[in-house]
């Protein structure tokens, strides 16, 4: 426990790792292999009792993409044994992972999301119960995606989650807001952040809007690692659609709208498979738009490219 261990995957291989646990004892584990830039190595991660039996099988991860991690509370006294492959069970030479190992909190999302520069936000961390709460200062002199590194008296996580440091004053949800007339307030120009927290679950958010007001809606959630693949709706005052999409900024939703009149207008959040669950984190930035005219000079700039070696 505590340690990062260095390896490397041959053809077929299996590494074995063995932790003793007793009942109620917490493990994190994480592997590093495709984020090293070596070879295409899509790890996969098990965990097994005294007995033997099969606890945890992850491959996957959105956060890590293609590496593995996973938390583990035990039920039962002895040696553990964590399984290191390749998915397929491929395997060389230049297959190298690191694994750490450990009782560091090992969340897979944050909420909220974002926050205001030079702010404080107490943010929760997802996919980890043992990782809590947590406050943290957003840098002063930042603008767009940040990374957060969870902290607790048992370590820091080995990998960082992006966070959206940004201007936009934001609301958590408040459940239940799973209907129009359940809406949590929030305000334009600003930023709504939630959880679907289960299979099936709309969030939905309410705001003041002026006739003639031209408002982009933004969501960022697979954009910062988070599993959701967002459909967002904008209602008008009497509940008819004004506008939605599903994936207009990536995988993310974006949608543009003028507002017709002046009333209370709602939006809605939610998975395009009706997914969901504790790491499915979203924020929608929400900002009016203004014409504006830039203009400049062409340019021809000096341009360098720096090829490693081989490639």
């Amino acid at each position: 426990m505590g340690t990062t261990i260095n390896g490397v995957v041959t053809s077929e291989d299996v590494d074995y790792y063995a932790v003793n646990l007793n009942p109620g004892d917490r493990v994190a584990v994480e592997v590093e292999a495709l984020r090293l830039g070596g070879a295409l190595f899509d790890p996969k991660l098990r965990l097994f009792g005294p007995e033997g039996h099969e606890r945890v099988s992850e491959d996957d991860t959105q956060l890590f993409r293609q590496d593995a991690g996973f938390v583990y509370t035990s039920t039962e006294t002895g040696k553990h044994l964590i399984a290191v492959s390749e998915a397929a069970y491929r395997g060389g030479g230049n297959y190298y992972y690191r694994l750490h190992v450990g009782q560091f909190p090992r969340p897979l999302a944050v909420t909220p999301m974002g926050g205001v520069p030079g702010s404080e936000v107490q943010v929760t961390w997802l996919g980890d119960e043992g990782a809590g709460t947590q406050a943290i200062t957003v840098p002063a002199e930042t603008d767009g995606v940040i990374e957060l590194a969870a902290q607790t008296e048992t370590g820091i996580a080995p990998t960082t989650i992006p966070f959206r440091a940004t201007p936009f004053g934001g609301v958590q949800e408040v459940e239940p807001n799973n209907g129009r007339d359940q809406a949590t307030p929030g305000a334009i120009t600003g930023a709504f952040d939630g959880v679907i927290g289960e299979p099936g679950d709309t969030d939905f958010f309410q705001f003041e809007g002026k006739k003639d007001q031209v408002v982009e809606f933004r969501v960022w959630a697979r954009a910062l690692g988070s599993p959701l693949d967002s459909v967002l709706v904008v209602y008008k005052p009497d509940g008819s659609g004004l506008g939605s999409d599903d994936d207009a900024a990536a995988v993310d939703s974006k949608v543009r709208v003028t507002l017709p009149e002046d009333g209370v207008y709602t939006l809605s959040v939610r998975d395009h498979l009706r997914r969901g669950g504790a790491t499915f984190a979203y924020r929608v930035e929400a900002s009016t738009v203004t014409p504006s005219l830039k203009m400049s000079f062409l340019e021809n700039r000096p341009v360098s490219l720096v090829i490693p070696k081989n490639n």
